[in-house]
């Protein structure tokens, strides 16, 4: 099983990141190699989900395998950066962002689970 944890803390990695997803889906998808993929944005990276053109994309992602890519928020920096989750929730399907309380742990419990760590 490929296993990638893509660790996103800068909102103008946004497009770097979404095409090291859309890169390796296409690439894993020809050989039909079971995945797991997860994005934990933190910091000023959070506000990349309000974004209409990222959210877009990420809605184009999400029709590849809406089961094996994950999307996550810190809600530290959520809260750090002034976004609620009615704003969240407003800007993006609610099933499609997911919401962990603190991003480095978040990063280290998916390394400890064997995923492999990148930072655009």
């Amino acid at each position: 099983m490929f296993k990638l944890v893509i660790h996103l803390s800068e909102l103008d990695k946004w497009p770097m990141a979404l095409n090291n997803i859309r890169n390796t889906v296409q690439a894993l998808s020809t050989d039909h190699a079971p995945f797991e993929i997860t994005l934990i944005a933190n910091a000023g990276a959070v506000k990349g989900y309000l974004d209409p053109e990222i959210r877009t994309q990420i809605s184009q992602i999400q029709q590849f395998d809406i089961l094996n890519i994950r999307f996550l928020a810190c809600n530290n920096s959520l809260t750090g950066q002034n976004i609620s989750l009615d704003q969240l929730n407003t800007a993006n399907d609610p099933s499609i962002i997911e919401i962990v309380p603190v991003a480095v742990i978040a990063l280290v419990e998916y390394q400890n689970a064997g995923f492999a760590y990148i930072k655009p």
